[in-house]
């Protein structure tokens, strides 16, 4: 496998679903030895987790989708100069904005145009209008994280041959650290019932309805079982 060098964009500041995954594909792809370069939204919570998990964002850029003229400028600027002094082979968008900024970002001078590839994390996020046509049209993948954004993506113009689906993942490891389940059991009088949990925003197309409808069959069979959901 040749190693790649990969821009990864996510015009984000928050703390919020598509986040945690940018961080995680950031390292995963450096595990394999790969070199990741990652733009953000400076100065919130984004960048503070970064950092925790020691990866340092690119210096000088903006990313905001409501910045002045100049800023969104000075982006597309650094960002070119980016793809030509670090030798960016693949730039991956995590939004709208910045699947924008990587198209014009991405010809840089005595360099062939760089691929873009975007990742879907959310069904709104996939337009249908023109421009939004346009803008896949020079894309050259998509990643759905779901099936339906996946039939979302085809029906805006995303042909099969250039869209994937690759399901939102956990990193399990993070989640197996001996922790002490007493208090939580004690305060919501579980006993030594099983538990499902569901950590999620309680919102339309987030999977609930399907979850209830998977425990009432799972009570069939252990009706002592519990269901807990944070959100």
């Amino acid at each position: 496998m040749t190693p790649l060098t990969v821009l990864q964009l996510a015009a984000n500041r928050w703390w919020t679903g598509s986040a945690d995954p940018v961080l995680q594909l950031t390292r995963a792809l450096e595990r394999r030895g790969h070199r990741v370069l990652l733009g953000l939204i400076p100065g919130d919570r984004f960048e503070l987790k970064a950092r925790e998990a020691g990866i340092a964002p690119v210096a000088g850029l903006s990313l905001r989708a409501r910045a002045a003229p100049g800023d969104l400028v000075r982006d597309v600027l650094r960002l070119r100069r980016l793809v030509r002094d670090e030798g960016v082979e693949v730039i991956h968008a995590h939004h709208s904005h910045d699947h924008w900024l990587a198209l014009l970002a991405r010809s840089a001078r005595g360099r062939p145009r760089v691929p873009v590839v975007r990742t879907f994390h959310n069904l709104r996020s996939v337009r249908r209008g023109r421009l939004a046509r346009g803008l896949y049209r020079r894309t050259a993948a998509a990643f759905a994280v779901s099936r339906q954004i996946e039939a979302r993506c085809h029906d805006a113009g995303l042909d099969a041959e250039r869209t994937f689906w690759i399901p939102g993942a956990a990193d399990l490891s993070r989640f197996t650290r001996e922790a002490d389940p007493v208090p939580v059991r004690e305060e919501f009088k579980l006993g030594g019932a099983p538990v499902v949990v569901s950590v999620s925003r309680l919102a339309a197309n987030r999977g609930h309805e399907l979850l209830l409808a998977g425990f009432r069959r799972l009570l069939e069979r252990l009706p002592q079982a519990r269901l807990l959901l944070v959100g």
